[in-house]
C-alpha cells in the first residue's frame, strides 16, 4: 500500500486515515469485529505520524475508542498506559478515558478515585469540570445521594456557567428528592427551569416538580407545572396526570384517585382487571358521603355487566346444576359486587332491593365460596323480612338449611324468623 511504500511521504497520514475509515465502514457493513481491530491497528500507525501534541491526543483517543468498541480492553490499556502519567492535558484526557473503561467494567471505586485525582490536580478547567461532573454522576448512579449532592454543589459553585450546569442542577435535585428534602429539591428544579429554559433536563424537572408538589398537597402548583408539560410536550400523554390533579384539588383522596386511574388504564368494565378495580373503587366511593352516589352508580354498572353476561344468575342458587361463563376471579368479583351493593341498600332501608342483590350474590358465591353463599342467603332473608315479605324470607331460610345444613347461618336464620 501507499503508506507502506512511502512511510515518510506527506500524504502517508492521509492514506492511513483513509484506510482506517474504510476498515470502520467494513466493520459496520459486515458486522465483523476483526475489521474494528484492523482499524485500531491502523490508528496506532496514525499516532506515529502526528506532528503536534493536539494531533497525537486526537489520534490516540480515537484509536482507544475503536478498541473500546471492539471490547479489546487489554489493547486499550496497552495503548493508553504510557500516556496516563504526567501533568499535561493529554495525560489527563487519557485518564478521563480510562475512567470510562473502569466504569464499563464495573470498577466504580477505581473510576471515582481517578476522577477525584483529576478534579484536584488538573490545571485545565474543562478537564477539571468533566472529572468533577462524572464523579458526581457516578456517585448518584450508585445511590450515594448525599455524596453526589455535595459533589454537584461543588460543581455548581466552581463552574456556574459550565457545560454540565443543567445536569448538575437536575441531579442535585434528584439527590435531594431521594434524601426526602422536597423543598430543597424543588428549589433546584425551579432554578434549572429559570436558567436553562430549553435545557436537556427541562422535561424531567417538570415531571419531578409535579410529583413533589402533589406529595406536598399543593395541587394548584402541581397543576401549573402539569399544564406546562401538556402544552410544551404534546408528544407525551399527560391526560391522566391532569385528571388526577383536578380530582385531588377537588378534595378526592389520593387512594381513590390512584385507583380511578388504574381502573381507566385497565379498560374499565371491558377487562377482568378493570372489573376488579371497579369493585375496589365502588367500595371506596361508598365509604364517603361525598362520593357514595358515584359508588352506587359504578357498582350498579358492574352488577348489570354480570347479569348481562350470566342472564340466569337466579336460576339455581345451589350452583350444582349450572356452569358459569366466568373465570374464578370474575365469579368472586360478581358475588362481592352484588353483596356490597346489597349491604348499601340494606343500610339505606331499601330492603327489597337489598334482598334481591343478596340472592344474586348467592348464585355467584355458590361456585367458589359456600360460606359466603350461606351468609348472602341469610342477609337476603333478613332483608325480605325487614321489607315485610315474611313468606319469601321463610322460603329462603329453608333453602339455606337445605343447601348448607352445617352452616352457622342456618340457626341465625331460624332465630330471625322464630322457626323450629
Amino acid at each position: 500500500t501507499f503508506s507502506q511504500l512511502y512511510p515518510y511521504h506527506r500524504l502517508t497520514q492521509k492514506a492511513i486515515n483513509t484506510q482506517m475509515t474504510c476498515a470502520l465502514h467494513l466493520s459496520q457493513e459486515k458486522k465483523d469485529k476483526q475489521w474494528l481491530i484492523e482499524a485500531g491497528a491502523l490508528g496506532e500507525k496514525l499516532i506515529a505520524t502526528a506532528t503536534s501534541e493536539k494531533e497525537k491526543e486526537q489520534f490516540l483517543l480515537t484509536t482507544a475508542e475503536i478498541y473500546k468498541s471492539a471490547e479489546e480492553y487489554d489493547k486499550v490499556f496497552e495503548l493508553l498506559n504510557p500516556y496516563s502519567k504526567g501533568q499535561k492535558d493529554i495525560n489527563y484526557r487519557v485518564q478521563l478515558f480510562l475512567g470510562e473503561i473502569y466504569v464499563s467494567q464495573g470498577d466504580y471505586a477505581k473510576a471515582l478515585d481517578l476522577y477525584d485525582s483529576i478534579a484536584r490536580s488538573a490545571g485545565n478547567r474543562e478537564i477539571k469540570e468533566i472529572a468533577l461532573y462524572r464523579q458526581g454522576f457516578l456517585y448518584f448512579s450508585e445511590g450515594h445521594y448525599e455524596m453526589a449532592s455535595d459533589i454537584f454543589t461543588q460543581y455548581i459553585r466552581s463552574f456556574s456557567s459550565g457545560s454540565y450546569g443543567d445536569g448538575a442542577l437536575y441531579y442535585k435535585g434528584e439527590c435531594l428528592k431521594y434524601m426526602n428534602q422536597a423543598d430543597l429539591a424543588i428549589l433546584q428544579y425551579e432554578n434549572l427551569l429559570s436558567n436553562y429554559p430549553e435545557g436537556t433536563y427541562r422535561y424531567n424537572s417538570l415531571v419531578s416538580l409535579v410529583t413533589l408538589y402533589t406529595d406536598k398537597g399543593e395541587y394548584d402548583k402541581a397543576l401549573e407545572y402539569a399544564t406546562i408539560l401538556t402544552k410544551d410536550y404534546k408528544e407525551y400523554d399527560h391526560e391522566d396526570m391532569i385528571r388526577e390533579l383536578d380530582l385531588l384539588r377537588q378534595g378526592m383522596g389520593k387512594n381513590t384517585v390512584s385507583l380511578l386511574t388504574e381502573y381507566k388504564k385497565a379498560g374499565e368494565l371491558t377487562t377482568e382487571s378493570g372489573r376488579q378495580r371497579a369493585l375496589e373503587l365502588g367500595k371506596l366511593y361508598l365509604a364517603s358521603v361525598n362520593t357514595e352516589n358515584q359508588g352506587e352508580s359504578l357498582l350498579q354498572d358492574l352488577v348489570a355487566y354480570y347479569k348481562k353476561t350470566v342472564p340466569d344468575s337466579n336460576a339455581d342458587i345451589s350452583g350444582e346444576n349450572n356452569t358459569i361463563p366466568l373465570s374464578q376471579t370474575d365469579t368472586c368479583t360478581a358475588g362481592e359486587a352484588s353483596f356490597t351493593l346489597g349491604e348499601y341498600y340494606r343500610n339505606k332501608n331499601q330492603n327489597e332491593k337489598a334482598g334481591e342483590l343478596f340472592l344474586e350474590s348467592t348464585f355467584y358465591f355458590s361456585f367458589s365460596d359456600t360460606e359466603r353463599a350461606a351468609a348472602a342467603l341469610y342477609r337476603s332473608a333478613e332483608s325480605y323480612e325487614a321489607a315485610g315479605f315474611t313468606g319469601d324470607a321463610v322460603s329462603i331460610v329453608e333453602t339455606l338449611q337445605e343447601l348448607y345444613p352445617n352452616s352457622s347461618w342456618v340457626q341465625l336464620g331460624k332465630s330471625l324468623l322464630k322457626l323450629q
